[in-house]
């Protein structure tokens, strides 16, 4: 539109509050032909990793809001997984 060879390149991102359970989804969550990752949280929280030939290409949260933020932006930047940290790091932010 303003003359510049940018793709238009958005994710699709929704969020719901069920009683007390926060539940936010990004990009596709259903690959045909890729992996899921579980990163389990406190309680009954968790957040699911969906990956297609490395890269990461959407999650679902279900009461981790906080790594929703970061999901976001490890999407924009295109992170691809070399290994299990999507579910063993400790904090997600050391992804960046």
């Amino acid at each position: 539109m303003l003359g510049k060879g940018v793709p238009y390149d958005i994710n699709t991102w929704f969020w719901s509050d069920q009683y007390d359970l926060n539940i936010q989804m990004i990009g596709d969550i259903q690959p045909e032909k890729g992996n899921i990752f579980l990163r389990k949280g406190e309680s009954r929280a968790f957040t699911r990793f969906s990956v297609i030939d490395g890269r990461l290409v959407g999650a679902i949260c279900f009461g981790t809001p906080r790594d929703m933020a970061i999901v976001r932006r490890l999407m924009s930047k295109g992170y691809t997984v070399m290994d299990d940290s999507l579910t063993t790091a400790p904090d997600l932010r050391k992804l960046l």
